[in-house]
């Protein structure tokens, strides 16, 4: 199962995966970033591992891109040609810091607050957050108290990443000059 976590410009989440049997078999990357000049967009997704993989995928399309750039009107977006996934939610935290929750068969939407707890440790998630703790110390605090969250720990901090990105984009800058 799953919990993602957002506060303060960092995603985070557990890194547990079961097998149908409720069986814990292996760690499985849950977020991600998408950067682009002037930002990056943080992502999480829940539901099943396939799942996963296809969002971050398209999060990293061209569709991604269409999709965002559409305002949400386009609803439910499409991460495979001919296929919708009705049992996962996709979570995309923008550089403004709201989240875009595509859950399901829903159409997208955007929702808004000062941090962000979801799936299966959530609440616990919650109450560390709103008792202050960092994202990273609420996932912790969900794989100690929820049976189905376990650890490591993943995290992206979006200013850290950006500024590794910025550097990067100097020194190629340099080196082509």
């Amino acid at each position: 199962m799953t919990v993602i976590v957002f506060r303060d410009g960092v995603i985070a989440s557990d890194s547990k995966i079961i097998s149908r049997s409720w069986t814990a078999v292996a760690g499985f990357k849950k977020v991600g970033a998408r950067i682009q000049r002037g930002g990056g967009d943080l992502f999480g997704a829940t539901g099943e591992t396939a799942y996963a993989a296809k969002f971050e995928r398209w999060m990293n399309s061209d569709e991604f891109v269409k999709f965002i750039e559409s305002g949400l009107s386009d609803g439910h977006p499409q991460l495979e040609p001919g296929a919708r996934d009705e049992q996962a939610t996709g979570l995309i935290f923008t550089p403004d810091n709201s989240c875009i929750r595509i859950e399901g068969n829903y159409p997208a939407y955007e929702i808004h607050g000062d941090y962000f707890a979801f799936g299966t440790g959530d609440l616990v998630a919650i109450g560390a957050l709103h008792h202050g703790a960092t994202a990273i110390e609420a996932v912790q605090a969900a794989i100690d108290h929820d049976v189905l969250t376990n650890g490591p720990v993943q995290s992206i901090d979006r200013a850290a990443m950006l500024e590794s990105f910025n550097t990067v984009d100097a020194v190629m800058a340099l080196a082509t000059a």
